[in-house]
This record gives structure tokens, sequence and C-alpha cells, in this order.
């Protein structure tokens, strides 16, 4: 994994016409999520607004998408940064029953399931739900 280190965490902010013109740059330790311009050129047809992904420093054209396996939330109203990472699911019969996801804000770590009744993640647990059926059509 030593790899990882050669790449940045971005949260694209602002994409026009396959351009991410500005991105938080999520690198370091500090809580706070620095906001920068870009004009950096998206080599990935699937990359939206606040959906995570890593950038290759040395070369920008490498990069990899982490949604739907992280997602950032940016509540406007409360101006509350909030990220989500996949922490696990429950099989029955082969069927996906659940999908676990883990909220990270404030420092701390909550619990999200995808039965909780949270409307602004619908989408989220959706394309990961998507993603794990053609994964495990393959059986």
């Amino acid at each position: 994994m030593r790899f990882i280190t050669n790449y940045e965490l971005i949260i694209p902010l602002d994409i026009d016409n396959g351009i991410i013109e500005n991105a938080y740059i999520c690198t370091g330790h500090s809580p706070d999520f620095d906001e920068e311009f870009l004009d950096l050129s998206i080599g990935i047809d699937d990359v939206q607004e606040e959906h995570p992904m890593l950038i290759c420093k040395e070369n920008p054209k490498q990069q990899l998408l982490l949604y739907p396996l992280s997602y950032f939330y940016d509540d406007q109203m409360t101006r509350q940064m909030e990220l989500y990472l996949y922490d696990g699911l429950e099989r029955k019969k082969g069927d996906v029953k659940r999908l676990d996801f883990l909220n990270i804000r404030d420092g701390q770590k909550f619990p999200v399931t995808e039965t909780d009744d949270n409307i602004d993640l619908r989408e989220l647990f959706d394309a990961f739900r998507r993603i794990l059926e053609i994964l495990l059509s393959g059986e």
C-alpha cells in the first residue's frame, strides 16, 4: 500500500466540461479541508461533484474514483462536512440484505445502515447496491 502515498485525496466541488475547477484537498492531519482552484481534466467518466477521488501527485492523469466506497457530504445549512465510508454488508441466501457505512464528523464515528431513514443517503446506497449486484452476479 506504499503507492498510496503518491496520491492526494480530493473532493471535487465544481466540474465544468470535464474539468475539475475547485476541490477540497484532504491530505495531512488537519481537521479542516482546504478548497483550492485546480483546472484538472477528468480521466474518469463517472466523476461527480462531492464524490471523493485519488489523484496521483506526479501524474494527475492517474485518477481513482472512491465513490461509492466513500462519500462526502457538505451540509450547507449547518456548514458541517461529513464523510461516509463503506463498513460492511449483511447477506442472506446470496442477496445483500443490508449495507453498513461509517459516518465520520467532528472527529467522531457513527454507524449508519441502509435501513436507517435517511433520504440524503439514498443515492449512495442505491449506487453501491448496483455495483454489488454486478460484482456478486459472477458467483
